[in-house]
């Protein structure tokens, strides 16, 4: 099985600065990116590209302390062949706790991000199949480390990383027994996202 990965990096733009991490700042956010992974394998070549989008909405508990909400909107088309295999659509929404450690240079911080993650999903058949979608459901919960680097007073760039991630799905509702489970950690493959930040300060 031989996996490709489009983007091998995960940032954030943000619009930010020292100062507006600080308690009652108001942050509204997004993030989007791409992947695609091709298996070859006795039934041929599958090709599965997704594309996700990722608005977030965030308040600061602390100085440094943000608590906030992450919405994930995702596409994945599959294609076997160069043929149309199928598409899956997936909504997810949960909170987020993220904790940024400045060190002595104020334009710099180190992360650590943890979320939960609750997922719904509708597989659809290829078009020229007469079947009819699948609904799913999934439950994620992730810790991920990373920095901030703040260039300007306005804008920063966030850099995060896989870290550890546990998943619980359940492909068809419908059906017993199809529940399954995968724990990840590391940092050589992490989810590419490229996206915007604005905080509001108190």
């Amino acid at each position: 099985m031989k996996k490709i990965i489009v983007m091998c990096v995960s940032c954030l733009l943000v619009v930010s600065a020292w100062a507006q991490t600080t308690q009652g700042t108001i942050s509204l956010g997004g993030a989007l990116g791409i992947s695609s992974s091709t298996d070859n394998n006795t039934g041929g070549e599958t090709k599965s590209t997704t594309v996700f989008i990722a608005p977030s909405v965030g308040y600061f508990l602390a100085d440094g302390m943000e608590l906030g909400l992450d919405v994930a909107f995702s596409h994945e088309k599959q294609e076997l062949d160069g043929d149309d295999a199928g598409s899956v659509n997936e909504t997810a929404l949960g909170p987020y706790f993220k904790y940024y450690m400045f060190t002595a240079n104020e334009n710099f911080a180190f992360t650590l991000n943890a979320s939960l993650l609750f997922g719904f999903t509708k597989s659809s058949p290829p078009s020229d199949v007469d079947a009819d979608d699948v609904k799913g459901s999934s439950l994620q919960f992730s810790i991920s480390p990373g920095f901030s680097y703040f260039f300007t007073d306005k804008i920063g760039l966030d850099f995060q990383l896989q870290g550890l991630t546990f998943r619980k799905s359940d492909p068809n509702t419908d059906a017993d027994d199809d529940e399954r489970s995968s724990f990840t950690f590391g940092v050589a493959s992490f989810n590419p996202s490229l996206g915007f930040k604005y905080y509001f300060a108190r």
